[in-house]
């Protein structure tokens, strides 16, 4: 189980913080590549056509369904939008300091 500050529901699930950050990633490829059939108001076959794969692989894309599917593979089909997809990183919650707020009325009460 992971703690608090870092817990995601994959690291609640047993996945390592590695494998949850691929898990992700995967994941926030997928929605773009949805976002984009529906935005162009394709059906699945013509969401294929225009992805260069199979109707299948839409519909499992589009469910969710991307366990089968490496971030490199989701990220190629992202750049076939016109996007170009970008990794940021930044630093672990636990890691971030916590800044400390003082109600005013309690701090003129100490």
């Amino acid at each position: 189980m992971s703690n608090g500050a870092n817990s995601s529901v994959f690291t609640d699930l047993g996945f390592s913080e590695e494998e949850s950050a691929v898990i992700i990633m995967r994941i926030e490829l997928a929605l773009a590549v949805e976002k984009y059939i529906k935005r162009r108001g394709f059906n699945q076959t013509q969401a294929a056509k225009f992805f260069g794969i199979t109707q299948g692989k839409i519909s499992e894309i589009v469910n969710g369904k991307i366990h089968a599917y490496s971030v490199e593979y989701l990220a190629k089909l992202v750049a076939k939008t016109g996007k170009t997809p970008r990794i940021t990183f930044a630093p672990k919650r636990a890691a971030r300091k916590k800044r400390r707020v003082r109600h005013p009325g309690i701090a003129a009460m100490a």
